[in-house]
């Protein structure tokens, strides 16, 4: 009895929730994924972590610093927790726009890479969700099918790989609805999928959002010419559609233009000329090295070497050639597939069309972005023919196989030198291990033809389907790991940990705003989820003119980083440093006070650092760091003609006070080591453009150049090598090793020690390069003179901003200026949203040291304002409502004009009547799932002009023998 009452219950409860089986898709790829980190070692199942490259050295941060956004610790606008301060929303919009990535604020800070295990699990699990869910709409597979295929979609090369770049997954989890709504929006006018998927996925993540767009240009052609395109009869039906492509498509901008205007202000500071790329029509690879990367275990980098990586598993491996041989695809769908495969073949080899899809740039590392949407279009083929599983003979499969056999050999042979190396047997785990698992899947696939087995084939093809891709997903991390290192979840919370006392100390004990940074930097971008208000940071969204500044004044700082390497008590008064973070040995200047020990690092408190604002004398608008050589369009203009500026650090900020100050010439708070005698061992010396070339005479042996001299007064004696050749040396001092000199992060103000006056100091450069080009008759070696320092900030801080009321985004007080002092100088980095009003009047900013915000007032006492409006952001989010509004009305006028048509439809006969049509709704809702997964006669390959006969509802899943293959 009770089995005859789940037997009649089990077809009810099937049309009550046809989707439930997208809940197996969603789990089974999660599973996997938590099972082959798990393998991995990954926490809680060992002491490895999910960060590995940009995800350990720049995006945990940035997720820890939007925890501190969503708990009101900071703004999501503004940061001063990037290089000097910068806007905040460019980082939000690229790497954090992700609805899912606000789960962070659900764990504890400690536990956020707990919290971006949980991301990657439910973005897989979501990306096979969407695949699955495309197939639903076509009628693709059987739900087991479905799943399969999901799963292969979700853990595919791409997926697995370019996973901890996890925000370049929610375009390829959007990827299918934005395929299926295109169709929709053909075939059906339906607009709503299409626009917000694409919206949402432009939102999510601008950069992949706009290889999206290309992508929806190309596959609208793809879908018209190729899909059933016109079943509602409509006419002038290519005009209108290309129509509804275009307003929907801009409807979805607009939906996201909240995020696009900011993100494209941000792009203004200097990534769109972060670098000068060169465009090349050659062939970039061997079609042989891009069809190794079909198989398992093909990786080979990440690094700017890679090839695209395409893996979507061996069982779409052998079904894609079927697709292209099977009768019941429709000629014109073939050879549209056709297309798109060889446009995105194409695309990855010329390197001019690759710079395309990346937005005219290279990227830096992690190549192909966009090949994620070549392996949606593998998948779904791989799909379309497995659905006629059974109709494929066994000729046809195994002269499938034999091809791939010799291709995986000619692999062997030519082109696994290609992939990536190490103590893993390449040809082992990927050409025999590929060979193995096409054989398995042909032999399984022969179970579908028979009755009796196909229950059993969908279960065994699943379990080794997740066989395969967690075997994928292991060596991938592997190869990952050997590669660029995985970080340990210990060395993380070790970092973390190392600093967060002394962070604390000092923001528990002074409330005031003030910048603050530490002396040793592991991984650069720990400041923004420490809220360490410094100059430590990087980020792809960042801002030349800070970052050229920062060079300047002589920290280590170019491309998109800086860090807190090279401060001098001078830079740190000018900028507003009160407090720096000594972590190791660090030469200390005299003026600064030790006021705090924590377990692994100390505080020094800085004195004599000055506000955010002061006023100076008006001659600092004509002053300029960089050497006009760095202003290449003011030169050509004239603009910077008469203007000759240092090419050291010490005589910049010498110069600079003096301008503050209303004073000609420099202050000398830095003053030039003289009688500095210089010899050399192995090298011989030459003069080459202003500058001084040493080259090895043997190049066998060690050159070194040696530098003599005595030290004028107790104190720091620091270093700086102008070139603009520079080249990396090994440097030593009084014969100690003391690192390198003008290497990646050593070109910059060296600290070379404390010494006593008289004492004789020797410092040895060792040659890593062929040649070292120091600038000639330049001074080299400076020490501090504490009096003219300690005058010089007592007198700028005259003048100083009084704060009395500060955020991210505002700063309130008062300041006074003085006849010689009506120019303001703030350490904010220039951007045209800050507004200043002088006693409630706006006043005009402008760009000081052709990096830095400036204001002028007039003499006297004043009530100052200083505050970020992003302009672009408001803009935007009105741009965004608009098209939602407008969106909304689409709907609501498309609503009622259906609702109007209805009765009007009904009374001719067209529809039926509204009885009818309810009864039709709900035998709809039963077959639909039977409809869609199993073929008929009549509705496998093209459209019968004969109307189907209906069909009897059943469990959807490929039982019944007379329908369907798969």
């Amino acid at each position: 009895m009770d089995q005859e009452l789940t037997r009649a219950a089990a077809p009810r409860l099937k049309r009550k929730h046809p989707h439930a089986y997208l809940a197996v898709a969603f789990l089974c790829p999660a599973l996997v994924l938590l099972a082959a980190y798990f393998a991995f070692g990954v926490y809680p199942f060992g002491g490895e972590s999910v960060l590995v490259l940009d995800l350990n050295a720049q995006y945990v941060y940035f997720f820890g610093a939007l925890r501190r956004v969503l708990y009101g610790d900071a703004s999501l606008f503004y940061s001063f927790s990037r290089a000097l301060g910068g806007e905040f929303l460019g980082i939000f919009a690229y790497y954090l726009a992700s609805p899912l990535s606000l789960l962070v604020a659900l764990f504890p800070a400690d536990n956020i890479l707990d919290a971006l295990l949980v991301i990657f699990t439910l973005k897989c699990g979501l990306c096979s969700v969407t695949l699955a869910y495309y197939l639903e709409a076509h009628g693709i597979g059987t739900k087991p099918a479905r799943i399969i295929f999901g799963a292969l979609y979700a853990l595919s090369g791409y997926g697995m790989i370019y996973q901890h770049n996890t925000m370049w997954i929610d375009c390829m989890m959007l990827l299918p609805l934005v395929a299926l709504g295109i169709e929709k929006l053909i075939s059906e006018k339906k607009y709503k999928l299409f626009t917000l998927s694409l919206g949402l996925a432009i939102f999510t993540n601008f950069y992949i959002g706009y290889m999206m767009c290309i992508f929806c240009f190309i596959y609208f052609f793809y879908a018209y010419f190729c899909i059933d395109k016109n079943p509602l009869g409509e006419k002038k039906h290519f005009l209108r559609a290309l129509v509804r492509m275009g307003l929907f498509s801009a409807i979805a901008v607009g939906l996201a233009a909240c995020i696009i205007l900011p993100t494209y202000y941000s792009l203004g500071f200097g990534k769109t000329t972060f670098s000068d790329p060169t465009y090349s029509y050659k062939p970039r690879f061997d079609l042989l090295d891009l069809a190794a990367k079909l198989f398992l275990n093909s990786y080979d980098t990440v690094r700017p070497e890679g090839l695209p990586i395409l893996y979507c598993g061996m069982l779409s491996l052998l079904f894609v050639p079927l697709f292209f041989i099977a009768k019941k695809v429709p000629l014109r769908e073939k050879v549209g597939t056709g297309v798109l495969i060889g446009i995105f073949v194409f695309s990855f080899s010329i390197d001019a069309v690759d710079k395309f899809w990346h937005g005219m740039q290279a990227p830096n590392w992690l190549n192909y972005r966009y090949s994620f949407m070549l392996i949606f279009i593998l998948v779904v083929a791989a799909a379309k023919a497995f659905r006629e599983v059974r109709s494929f003979t066994a000729a046809q499969i195994g002269g499938v196989c034999g091809g791939l056999f010799l291709l995986a050999f000619a692999v062997q042979k030519l082109s696994i030198d290609n992939m990536h190396e190490s103590d893993l047997d390449r040809d082992l785990l990927c050409i025999w291990l590929s060979v193995l698992f096409i054989a398995v899947y042909a032999a399984v696939v022969s179970l579908f033809k028979s009755r009796r087995y196909r229950h059993a084939a969908h279960a065994v093809l699943a379990v080794i389907v997740c066989a395969e891709l967690l075997l994928s997903s292991v060596v991938s991390i592997c190869y990952l790991d050997d590669d660029v290192v995985c970080s340990t979840r210990k060395s993380y919370l070790d970092n973390k940990h190392r600093y967060e006392d002394s962070v604390n100390y000092i923001l528990e004990n002074d409330d005031g705003f003030y910048r603050f940074d530490k002396t040793k930097h592991s991984l650069i971008d720990t400041p923004m989820a420490l809220g360490i208000r410094g100059f430590t940071n990087s980020t792809s969204t960042l801002n030349r003119e800070t970052i050229d500044f920062l060079r300047y004044m002589g920290l280590a700082s170019k491309s998109h980083w800086s860090k807190y390497l090279g401060a001098t008590a001078p830079f740190d008064t000018l900028l507003g440093v009160k407090y720096v973070i000594v972590d190791g040995d660090y030469a200390i200047p005299d003026t600064y006070v030790h006021i705090y020990d924590g377990k692994e690092t100390g505080v020094y408190e800085n004195p004599d650092a000055l506000s955010i604002a002061y006023a100076v004398n008006g001659a600092l608008k004509d002053f300029h760091l960089a050497y006009p050589s760095d202003y290449k369009d003011g030169l050509a203009d004239g603009k910077y003609e008469k203007f000759t500026a240092p090419y050291t650090p010490p005589e910049r900020m010498n110069r600079m006070t003096a301008a503050m100050l209303g004073e000609d010439g420099e202050r000398q708070m830095f003053v030039p080591i003289e009688d500095v005698k210089t010899h050399d061992n192995n090298l011989n010396s030459s003069y080459i453009a202003e500058h001084t070339k040493y080259e090895p005479i043997n190049d066998s042996a060690s050159a070194t150049l040696y530098y003599e001299f005595n030290v004028p007064a107790d104190g720091i004696v620091y270093m700086y090598l102008p070139s603009d050749y520079p080249r990396e040396c090994a440097l030593t001092v009084g014969g100690s090793d003391k690192g390198t000199v003008m290497g990646n992060e050593t070109n910059r103000m060296i600290a070379l020690g404390s010494f006593r006056a008289g004492e004789a100091v020797t410092v040895g450069l060792t040659l890593k390069d062929k040649n070292l080009y120091i600038r000639a008759d330049e001074p080299y070696f400076w020490q501090m003179d504490d009096a003219v320092y300690t005058e010089t900030a007592a007198a700028l801080g005259e003048n100083q901003f009084n704060i009395t009321k500060w955020s991210e985004t505002r700063f309130e007080g008062t300041l006074t200026a003085t006849d010689a002092r009506t120019t303001v100088f703030t350490s904010i980095p220039y951007d045209a949203n800050w507004r200043v009003t002088v006693d409630g009047e706006a006043v005009e900013t402008y760009k000081l040291l052709d990096a830095l915000v400036g204001f002028d007032v007039t003499p006297g006492e004043h009530t100052v304002v200083i505050r970020y409006v992003p302009r672009q952001f408001r803009l935007g989010l009105c741009i965004t409502v608009a098209a939602a509004l407008l969106l909304l009305c689409i709907i609501l006028l498309d609503r009622a004009g259906k609702i109007r048509r209805v009765p009007q439809a009904a009374a001719i006969g067209v529809i039926p009547a509204a009885a009818e049509t309810h009864a039709a709704g709900v035998a709809e809702d039963a077959d639909t799932d039977a409809n869609a997964n199993e073929e008929t006669p009549q509705n496998a390959g093209e459209a019968s002009a004969e109307p189907a006969a209906p069909v009897k509802p059943d469990d959807s899943d490929g039982s019944d023998d007379s329908k369907g293959d798969a």
